[in-house]
């Protein structure tokens, strides 16, 4: 955590929040009777980001909805050149930014106010597969 501080403190927001996504573990998975976790309500996966960033083409419109700030957004796309990139990136400024709360649900939520609903079941879908052992 303190090196994800210095990084930022230094303007390297890019490494910091590659820093912080690259200590995310899934969550242990122990089973538990009569007690289910809806997987869509779980923190985005860094395995799932990169198949998820296809179906953003949006993504500056999500990410404001996310609360992402218009600098950041600003920020992402002069760093990042290529599309999928500054949608990936974006998607890991969120996660680290909200942690937790940054879950499939919410992000299907926004897609769908955008009435984007054939990324928003691809979503889903890609979530749902992840889930699986």
């Amino acid at each position: 955590e303190k090196l994800i501080e210095v990084l930022m403190s230094l303007g390297e927001q890019g490494a910091a929040e590659h820093l912080a996504t690259l200590g995310q573990q899934p969550p242990m998975q122990q089973p538990s009777v009569g007690v289910s976790v809806d997987p869509l309500k779980v923190k985005i996966r860094e395995a799932d980001i990169a198949r998820i960033a296809g179906d953003l083409s949006q993504w500056q419109i999500v990410a404001s909805k996310l609360g992402i700030g218009y600098q950041d957004i600003e920020g992402i796309e002069t760093i990042h050149r290529a599309p999928v990139d500054q949608r990936m990136a974006f998607l890991r400024k969120w996660i680290f930014k909200d942690g937790a709360a940054a879950t499939y649900e919410k992000l299907i939520e926004v897609l769908k106010s955008l009435r984007e609903q054939g990324a928003a079941e691809r979503i889903e879908r890609i979530c749902k597969q992840g889930q699986k052992p």
